[in-house]
Order: C-alpha cells, then structure tokens, then sequence
C-alpha cells in the first residue's frame, strides 16, 4: 500500500516513521511546503529503517503530485492548512487521517464533514487517544455493559514543559490545543451527549499565556445527558513529566488508564507508586503505541477490513464543546449545549421555524422563508438577546456561540449587535473572526454606565473608550449607550437630583465624542430600569442634550412613552431602532411592580412582531418617509430555562416571524 504524508515537521516526521514501520506499506510520499524538507527527510528515512524493510520513500513538489499516487493520505500540515489539504484529497479520492483538528473553527469542521459524508471517502480525525491500548479496553468494557452505567469521570492532562512562547499567541488557546484531546476522549467513553460545560482557568505558570489572553492551568465540568458529570483538570506545567490519566467510576467497577510505572505521581502511603525519575516527558512518549496503532487502523480503514473509529462528525464534538469551554471561561457562567450544534448539517431556518410553528397543534401560522437579507435594504440586524443571552445574573441558559450566530446567519441576518460582555471575544481580531465564520458583520454593542455617577465618573468614561475601541476595532458602527442606575438588573430606580441629571447629560456627551473619535456614531437607549425610562424622562432628555435617540419600541411602551408618536414628533432624533413587540396585560404587571423585568419576559411580556401590541409596521414607514437610513435592530428579549430543542426552535421560529412581518406589512423589499 501507498501512503503519503503531507507535512513533514516534528509530527509528520513521527508519523512517516510510524508508517514505515508498518506491515502492508510499500512507499511512501512525502511533501511539504517548506522547500527542501520532504526530500532531506525522505532520504533520511530511505537510509535508515525503510532500507531494512524494503520500503520505498520519496518526496514530490506538490500536493497534486503527492494525491496522484497514494492510496492513503496523512494531514500533519499546520493546522491553519488543514481543511484545504483534505478537500483537496477527498476531491481526489483518497483516503484521509487528520491530525486534529480538521479545521480551527466549527464551521469549517462542518464543511469538512459534510464534503466526507457526500463523497463517501473515509476520513479519520487523528485522536490518538482512542488507539490507546488500555483507553480502547476501557471503552470496550463501558459498551459491553461490563462496567454497569457510569457514574463520573476524572481525567488529568498536564504537560511537562510549557510550549515556547513563540507558539503560544498560534495555539489556538488551551481548550482547542491542549485539552481538545480530553474533550473528545471522554465524551466518547461515556457515549452521551454532553449538554453542559463550565470551565474556570489561571495563569500560573507564566505570564506569556495572559499576554496571549489565553490560561496556563484550567479546570472544565462536562454534564451528559442522564445527569453524568466528568471533571477535566490540567495545564501546562507538570515538574515532575508528562501526566494523562482517566478514571471512570460506575456501577459495578472503578476503572481507570494512564496508571503505569512511568507515571508522573507519587504516593505518599507505604510502598505507594513513585517513578524514581523514569517519568513520561511528553505526549509523543506517552502515546507512542497509540500512535503506531493508529496506523494500523488506517490501513485496515482503507483496505474496508475495519470501520472508521475516528470519523469525521466526531472531529465536531470537541471543537464545539471547546469553542462552548471558552465562552464559559469569558462569562463565568456554565454554557448549555443544544443537540443541534454537534449535527454536521445545522437546521435551516425553514426547518427551524417550521418546528416552532408546529408546536401548537393544529397552527397554520408558520412563517413564510423569507430571507432577512432582502428586507430594508438588508438593514435588518440581529441581537443575542433574542437567542436568551443576557448579562443578567440568573436570566437563563446561554446557548453556544456558534448556535446563535449560525441560526442568524440561517435567517438571512447579515449582522448582529454585541451581546453581553463575555458572549463573544473581546478581542477585536477573534472577534471579526468569529461572526467571520458565520457570514455576520458587527452593528456595534450596549454599554450601560452610571451616567449621573461623580464617583464612577472616570470609571464610566474609561470603559466608553474600550467598548468604543473594541467595536471600532471589530467592524462596529455604532455604541447604544444607557443610563444605567449602577445597581444589578432592571427593577430599582432612585430618583436623581438636578445635578445628577445634569451630570448624566453631559456625560452622555462625553461619551459621543469618545465613540466619535473611533469612528463610532452614539445613540442614547431610553430602557426599562435606566435613569431615561419613563416618557416625562425621555422627552427631558431629548431638550437637553443632542445625542440622539435609539427608537427601542418595547422599552418606550413599557416605560409609558408612545413610540409612534415619538417616531412622528422627534424622527430627526433617531438615529437606531431595536425592534419590538410587547404582550401589554404582562407589560401593566412590570410597570404595576407586581412582577419584575425578568418575570415579564419569562412570561412572554415580548412576542414575534405584528402579534402584539405595538404598531411596528406603522412605525417603520413613518421612519423611512421620515428618510431614517439606520439598523432595524431585532431585540426580543427572551429568557430560556433550559437547551430543549423545542425551546430553540421557538426562538427561531418567533425571529423568522417577526421577519416576515417586516416584509408583509409593505416596507421596502431589494429583489
């Protein structure tokens, strides 16, 4: 059998050699784009162990040259390259084995299976860890039923020596370079979907990872289906070697790998284990008969005497659950997993909102496929909030990243505000990467500061900078500023002296020309449980200062303003508009007090525009007759009790709805 390598580095020359030294392999190819490398270990290899075996190996100039005339290929390229590299192999037909991760986004991991899945060419992703000898028996006994149900699972994954510094700004963080091992190894010998991760992480060991924003030293709780937990900890520093090590307690057994005399622990009791200074030091060491079993595999794989035990929808799981590990990590919140992140084909919005209408037995509403991309102009934009996600504490779940920002490029939006600090990265080039990925540009984010506060005053002006920065830096367009009062949530309101209002005014000033000095244009969001709520506060705050107004129809109802006759009388002041509808008997409740903000929105005080009551389609042709050029901004708040696939395709189902009113009730379509 032929087999080729492509990439040859520190790896792929450990996995030409591994190939070599396997029974059934005749030549082997190699090629690399660093110019001279493949030959130089091609004839490194021929002098040595591929003479004594009667193997051939040679090394070619391209990749087309390489896939001509292989039966196999081995990705070992950076992984920036990989993606490329096994299209262009299953184009041609030949056989794959990816180190991970095929692709350095969900996104594109999906495409790479989903092409896999539609050429029907075999592709493994290179989890070494499933070809380890005592890691495969311990999975072979949790499917047999040997081990009763599994209860928990432990593993520990520390390296010896941290990656020089150079590499660490590249990795991709420590949940994508470092633990994506475990968060595909476990998940897989559990044999359940995982439907929560929490990770926490420090900087220990070196201050190189804080400049990377990345952590050194992390600790991630995985839940699965059934209520079974798994506690990942590790890092990148280990004195005493290279540690990886998994227990698995269950009903009838507690079993366990990585437990060998090279190990790096000591125990402390009589005769307890102590490697003596005969420690692993590093993962190739570790798992070098995984590594050469996963050869084997691969050429069983080819020649159809096995099944694939690493496919390529696999590759997904823990890229999703690590994208999910990050997000927590920035949040500090635990981040529910919905079924549908792991599917290499994500639910369309067709199919979504034909879930949601379905819901009610017998609903004949189902909302026509309109693309949201066509309406006003495409100057229609989404908002997180709309997917539950909310910087309240206690407000609900918070779906993955990927979930929200796919499902809204599945509905034509081009665009999205922020969300709430952590949601996204705040890093301005992992950020643009992030919608990048999703097909989605920034609108620009909320920013809620105690404008009237002298005390906070220096605080609130730094913070306007970096949010300006941030979204400035990211493709933003526009800051949505808010009086917030300084105290958590939305249902207390001190009253304000005449100097406070005035401080909040000319801070709000401030602000504007800040945002103006990155380019950022500034809009003032009169909001339920802000210092501009109520209608006499909106109208005050409109003769005293010149910021412009946000038109947010759902907070200016609640708070007793009207918004078509705010529209009608102040529509030069208006410079954005988030998108509302309001249930106005569960809207009375919150303004009564007789229930809090959240309680309202639980309990469905927001509903698909056109099905409330506010006036929006009125609204929106007074706003373009009035020639406002701004974002329609739909912001439904929304709160999820949990990740129910049902409740999710609700929230997609209630945002194509609302979609679809705009282009019914008459305004402008681009055809």
């Amino acid at each position: 059998m032929r087999i080729g390598v492509s990439g040859v580095g520190r790896i792929g020359q450990m996995h030409a050699t591994n190939i070599v030294a396997t029974d059934g392999v005749t030549e082997v190819v190699l090629h690399d784009p660093a110019p001279g490398r493949a030959a130089a270990v091609a004839a490194e290899l021929a002098a040595g162990s591929a003479a004594s075996r009667g193997v051939t190996v040679r090394a070619v100039e391209s990749l087309d040259d390489l896939l001509a005339g292989v039966d196999g290929v081995l990705v070992a390229t950076p992984t920036p390259t990989h993606a490329a590299v096994v299209h262009a192999a299953l184009d041609a037909g030949v056989p794959v084995l990816c180190e991970k991760p095929l692709a350095g986004d969900v996104a594109e991991v999906r495409e790479v299976a989903a092409h896999a899945a539609r050429v029907g060419v075999p592709l493994l992703v290179g989890f070494q860890r499933r070809f380890d000898p005592a890691i495969a028996e311990l999975k072979r006994r949790i499917v047999t039923g040997e081990t009763g149900d599994v209860y928990a699972v432990r593993a520990t994954a520390f390296d010896h020596e941290p990656p020089p510094a150079d590499y660490i700004p590249t990795s991709g963080g420590i949940f994508r370079d470092m633990f994506v091992h475990d968060l595909d190894c476990v998940p897989w010998l559990v044999g359940r979907r995982v439907t929560s991760v929490f990770a926490t992480g420090s900087v220990l060991v070196d201050q190189a990872f804080a400049d990377a924003g990345d952590v050194d030293t992390a600790s991630i709780t995985l839940v699965f289906e059934g209520g079974v937990i798994a506690q990942l900890v590790g890092g990148r520093k280990d004195g005493t070697g290279y540690d990886n090590r998994i227990d698995v307690f269950a009903e009838k057994a507690a079993l366990a790998s990585g437990y060998d005399a090279r190990t790096p622990f000591v125990s402390l009791e009589p005769g307890g284990h102590d490697p003596s200074g005969a420690a692993y030091t590093g993962f190739q060491e570790r798992y070098a008969p995984a590594y050469r079993r996963e050869i084997v595999v691969f050429l069983d794989v080819i020649a159809g005497r096995a099944e694939n035990p690493s496919p390529a929808a696999d590759g997904l799981v823990s890229l999703v659950l690590a994208e999910a590990c990050e997000q927590s990590l920035r949040s500090g919140a635990a981040v529910s997993i919905d079924p549908a992140a792991f599917a290499v084909e994500p639910t369309g919005r067709r199919a979504a909102a034909g879930l949601a209408a379905g819901l009610a037995a017998g609903s004949a509403d189902e909302p026509a496929d309109v693309d949201a991309g066509a309406v006003l102009g495409g100057r229609v934009a989404g908002a997180p909030i709309s997917w539950g996600v909310c910087e309240v504490p206690g407000w609900g779940h918070v779906l993955p990243v990927d979930l929200v920002l796919g499902q809204m490029a599945d509905l034509g939006l081009r665009s999205t505000e922020l969300g709430p600090p952590g949601f996204l990265p705040d890093d301005p080039e992992a950020l643009r990467g992030v919608l990048g990925a999703a097909g989605l540009g920034l609108v620009g984010g909320f920013l809620a500061v105690p404008l009237h506060d002298a005390a906070a005053e220096e605080a609130t002006l730094a913070e306007a900078g970096r949010a300006a920065a941030q979204m400035a830096a990211a493709g933003g367009e526009v800051l949505v500023l808010a009086a917030a009062t300084g105290l958590d949530g939305y249902d207390e309101r001190p009253r304000l002296t005449d100097d406070e209002w005035a401080r909040l005014v000319a801070n709000a000033g401030k602000v504007r020309d800040i945002a103006a000095s990155h380019g950022l244009r500034t809009t003032l969001h009169p909001h339920v449980g802000t210092h501009v709520e109520q209608r006499a506060e909106v109208e005050r705050f409109v003769a005293d200062s010149d910021v412009p107004l946000c038109l947010d129809t759902g907070h200016l109802l609640i708070g007793g303003t009207d918004p078509l006759e705010l529209v009608r009388t102040h529509a030069d002041k208006i410079t954005h508009v988030h998108l509302k509808d309001v249930d106005l008997t569960v809207a009375k409740r919150v303004q009564a007090g007789e229930i809090t903000y959240m309680e309202g929105v639980q309990q469905n005080m927001y509903v698909p525009l056109g099905t409330g009551d506010v006036p929006v389609a009125e609204i929106v042709r007074v706003l373009e007759a009035a020639g406002y050029s701004g974002w329609y901004v739909l912001e439904q708040d929304t709160s999820l009790p949990g990740a129910d696939p049902d409740q999710v395709a609700k929230v997609v189902g209630d945002v194509a709805r609302s979609v679809a009113h705009l282009a019914e009730a008459g305004a402008p379509v681009t055809v």
